[in-house]
């Protein structure tokens, strides 16, 4: 008996034993899950009570907000909020606590820039705000990791840039050689570096983790004694590469020694900036216009020293010149169609625009905040691949949308459940007005209502997107109409009033003036000192008042010499839901003998804008007809150009180049208040007209 009650213990030990590995075994996924917490990456996601989008919805997690994970079923993660437990789908939040984390990088790694142009964002997804641009193949030290995001630094810029558009490298050791006692890089070139940006910090340490010791002026030169990442070692301590440029010898390209032989280069880009020195940090001078041939006579890196019709020298970025040896052509020769890869903006005025067949290269891209040598084309930073389900993300549902006739107008009526209406207008032609609705679901709303109303056939509603929501409300019209749009004081109701064409006016419209360039960019400059940002401002600040006189509100990009950004000054028109946008400038080229007045509107509209292409098109047209009416200069016409304001309005625009800074004779008319005063009444008077259907 004794030797009974002695192995029975031993017996109940081992087994509990056993159990209680295989429980630990078992539970450690779960609890590993259950330290994590899912943080939302969107701006509304649905909460549902099963791993799928096929289960009823149960709560609703606004963009940061974290979640207790309990458990995961395949890209579904069950999670606790409050008292609630339910599932979120995985590819809407990121773990905290896991490899999805944001995870600290080696300070050696680069992430180098695939795309010809991409974004730079404030947060880690393609819904945070674009804070910035990087070019292909530039170096930016990586910070950090968020799912398929990686967190870096551009200059004082700490920002992110999505993994799918970038390599990541460690960076390489530097490679220094010796030259007159003192240390420089092997890529370097030369022992020297001059400092580009305006007031640069030199620092303790290669990173701005390290105290300031002192500052650098522009156009100050060091000796390189190391590199250490993007980072120059200076006998003062240690300066940022990209602040920089390498001091390298230049070349003096060959005199005119025979006739003909002079090395020429031929401007390949629309226009280009020419500066006074060779770096985007010196200031403009001049323009050169695509097709023009210019003497080049130096080069230093990526830049080019070139001489202009009037004798002056001036710098090019090379990449916007193609270098030929050919016999010299006089820079103001004209450019036949067919005669260059690059197609030129198109004249749509009906041949105003035209010299006998030949078409004259158009005015510099007038809207360039940031000058073409600054420019690139903007890559989507959306990868091709995101197939995941359509999840569909909303803050609510429409509760009505109906239609009524009034007159001669028709009022269409939209209600949410009490979820502010956030909406664009995407189209208005003759056959349709387009509403896209963001945030809300159509609900049990109809998918199709007929109206017979003496404006508008039939209404037709439906989810246009998911993730996040978007409802499009289509209005089937049987003619042109004007619109006005009143939003209740609780957001709640949306209601458009519609009216024959040529019934609204300037009074109750809403339009955004957007005087050219500002501050630091002082556009083009006239042979006598005159500035186009002050001309434009005033001209600008003149049609403002005369269009609130007419009962009009106006919203200014600017008011006073300051810097507005260039993608900026269209939001400014998207945010505020503005029934205009107009854009105005003065123009420039190197060719001093063009004169006249010329209007732009867009040529290829972003996705989903096509139709107001059309509006545009009506708003350039009236303008431009008033100017050269009232001011007498020549018609340079109706033009079509992607000009960044342009492309990225969702409202109809258009950019008006009142007159020449370049000539002599308008460079002194646009000095002239009388004048300015005149562009000024035209471009309202052009306005007007648009409204009326002129």
């Amino acid at each position: 008996m004794a030797e009974r009650k002695f192995r029975l213990p031993i017996y109940n030990l081992i087994v509990f034993l056993f159990a209680a590995v295989m429980a630990l075994w078992l539970l450690a996924p779960a609890s590993a899950l259950a330290a994590q917490q899912a943080s939302v990456k969107e701006s509304t996601v649905n909460l549902r009570a099963g791993p799928s989008t096929g289960n009823s919805i149960v709560g609703k997690a606004a963009r940061g907000e974290k979640l207790e994970v309990l458990t995961k079923s395949g890209d579904w993660y069950q999670v606790r909020k409050g008292s609630l437990t339910c599932w979120v789908a995985g590819w809407l939040v990121t773990l905290s606590g896991s490899s999805e984390e944001i995870s600290r990088a080696g300070g050696s790694s680069q992430a180098v820039v695939k795309g010809d142009f991409v974004n730079l964002r404030g947060g880690a997804g393609t819904g945070s705000r674009i804070v910035g641009k990087a070019l292909q193949g530039e170096k930016l030290p990586v910070l950090a990791k968020s799912g398929d995001w990686y967190q870096v630094r551009k200059g004082n810029l700490t920002c992110w840039v999505a993994g799918w558009l970038v390599d990541i490298r460690q960076a390489a050791p530097s490679q220094t050689v010796q030259t007159g006692g003192a240390v420089a890089p092997a890529s370097a070139g030369g022992s020297q570096i001059v400092v580009t940006g305006e007031l640069v910090n030199i620092r303790s340490g290669p990173g701005t983790g390290f105290n300031v010791v002192s500052k650098a002026a522009k156009g100050s030169k060091y000796s390189v004694l190391d590199k250490s990442g993007n980072w120059y070692k200076l006998a003062s301590g240690w300066i940022y590469e990209p602040l920089t440029r390498i001091s390298s010898p230049t070349t003096q390209a060959p005199a005119n020694s025979a006739a003909g032989s002079s090395t020429q280069a031929v401007v390949s880009g629309n226009e280009a900036n020419i500066r006074s020195g060779p770096g985007t940090g010196f200031n403009v001078v001049s323009r050169a216009m695509q097709g023009d041939r210019l003497t080049v006579v130096e080069k230093s890196s990526d830049w080019y020293k070139v001489k202009l019709p009037d004798g002056n020298t001036g710098w090019m970025v090379a990449w916007l010149l193609e270098e030929q040896n050919n016999p010299a052509v006089p820079s103001d020769s004209v450019l036949v169609p067919g005669s260059s890869g690059t197609q030129p903006p198109q004249n749509t005025s009906g041949g105003a625009g035209s010299q006998g067949g030949q078409y004259v290269p158009p005015p510099r891209s007038a809207d360039q905040s940031k000058p073409a040598d600054e420019e690139k084309p903007v890559e989507q930073d959306k990868p091709s691949d995101q197939d995941k389900p359509a999840e569909i993300v909303s803050d609510g549902v429409l509760k009505q949308v109906s239609g009524r006739s009034q007159g001669d107008n028709s009022i269409i009526t939209i209600k949410s459940d009490g979820t502010p209406i956030k909406y664009s207008i995407i189209s208005s032609l003759s056959n349709r007005l387009v509403l896209d609705i963001q945030g809300l679901e159509p609900g049990k709303c109809p998918e199709s209502i007929t109206l017979n109303s003496k404006l508008v056939s039939k209404i037709r509603i439906g989810l246009y997107e998911s993730n996040p929501a978007v409802t499009r409300v289509v209005l089937d019209l049987k003619s042109r109409v004007s619109y006005q749009k009143n939003l209740s004081s609780r957001e709640d109701k949306l209601e458009l009033v519609l009216m024959p064409r040529g019934a609204m006016t300037v009074a109750g419209s809403k339009i955004v003036l957007d005087p050219g360039h500002g501050g630091s960019d002082p556009g083009a400059i006239g042979p006598n000192g005159l500035y186009e940002k002050t001309v434009n401002l005033d001209i600008a600040l003149k049609t403002a008042q005369i269009l609130r006189d007419k009962g009009a509100t106006v919203i200014m990009t600017r008011t006073g010499d300051s810097y507005v950004d260039l993608y900026e000054r269209p939001e400014i028109a998207n945010r505020n839901d503005a029934d205009l946008f107009v854009s105005i400038h003065s123009n420039s080229t190197t060719n001093r003998a063009t004169a006249g007045t010329s209007t732009y509107h867009v040529r290829e509209p972003e996705e989903g804008m096509e139709e107001i292409k059309a509006e545009g098109i009506s708003l350039a047209r009236s303008i431009q007809n008033s100017l050269v009416k009232s001011l007498g200069r020549q018609d340079k016409g109706v033009m079509q150009a992607n000009f960044v304001v342009l492309v990225k309005s969702a409202v109809p625009a258009a950019l008006v180049e009142v007159a020449y800074l370049s000539n002599q004779e308008e460079v002194k008319l646009l000095g002239n208040e009388s004048f300015r005063l005149k562009a000024a009444n035209s471009i309202a008077d052009g306005i007007a007209g648009y409204f009326k259907g002129n």
